[in-house]
């Protein structure tokens, strides 16, 4: 017992030391850039009523945060998206999944040494970009619009928002068979999150103000700013609940390897 237990230890450091990647640095440098790039958008007279006419944005600080939420949610999602395909999509094509299944760890300990420093990963890539998101709101427009509480209730509605993307796309991996589709199937999550968003700058009337409220994202969220800290306490506990359920599901077929070209 005491062997098995040291082998899954070294094996969980292992697995930490990896986790951490050139493109996770990557991803906070461009949620830097995002973020107080972002600070210029309300100094363009055409671009600041575009989003007044288009999301009812209510000043500049609106502005600046549809683009910053929006840009939260692309970039740590896809930087999920590549750390997920380490757990079983590369392994199974350099035929070395069926290795790492066979090592003196149950499948569920390896599944969980995988995607907790994953976890941790991310939430410092967004930690990043909710930093520099406030630092662009402050730097260009000053505290006078910007409502702290509001601020971080979103961000961490957003973050709960790409955990349970990523979950879904952590589940559909296990069906995939290759980089190519798992791709394709991590797209097609994004789409169906941000195409509502999109095709409302096209036609708003097509929404009705039920379906808008829960599907435009993120401008959904300005517009219930005085309501965020309520719904984030809603929102987040029910969408990492679904997560986590999620998950369980994907430990469980991992579980049946024998469904798995490993």
């Amino acid at each position: 017992m005491t062997t098995h237990v040291a082998n899954y230890a070294a094996y969980t450091r292992l697995e930490a030391r990896a986790a951490l990647r050139r493109y996770h640095l990557w991803a906070c440098v461009l949620l830097v850039a995002i973020g107080i790039g972002d600070g210029l958008l309300p100094g363009i007279p055409t671009i600041q009523h575009f989003f007044e006419v288009v999301f009812g944005a209510r000043n500049g600080v609106h502005t600046i945060l549809i683009n910053d939420y929006t840009g939260l949610l692309t970039v740590v999602y896809w930087v999920g998206v590549f750390d997920l395909l380490r757990v079983y999509i590369t392994p199974a094509e350099e035929r070395q999944l069926a290795l790492y299944l066979t090592k003196p760890i149950s499948r569920t300990r390896y599944f969980v040494s995988k995607l907790t420093p994953t976890v941790l990963a991310l939430t410092m890539v967004h930690l990043v970009g909710t930093l520099a998101a406030a630092a662009g709101v402050l730097i260009f427009l000053g505290p006078a619009d910007f409502k702290p509480v509001a601020f971080i209730a979103t961000s961490l509605t957003v973050f709960a928002l790409s955990v349970v993307m990523l979950a879904i796309a952590n589940l559909a991996f296990l069906f995939v068979r290759d980089t190519y589709n798992a791709i394709l199937a991590a797209a097609a999550i994004f789409v169906v999150t941000a195409l509502p968003g999109g095709m409302y700058i096209y036609r708003p009337d097509l929404y009705p103000p039920a379906v808008k409220d829960f599907v435009v994202f993120p401008a959904n969220l300005l517009w219930h700013e005085d309501n965020t800290v309520a719904i984030a306490a809603i929102g987040v506990p029910l969408m990492l609940a679904a997560a986590a359920a999620l998950t369980a599901l994907a430990t469980w077929r991992l579980h049946r390897t024998d469904t798995i070209k490993a």
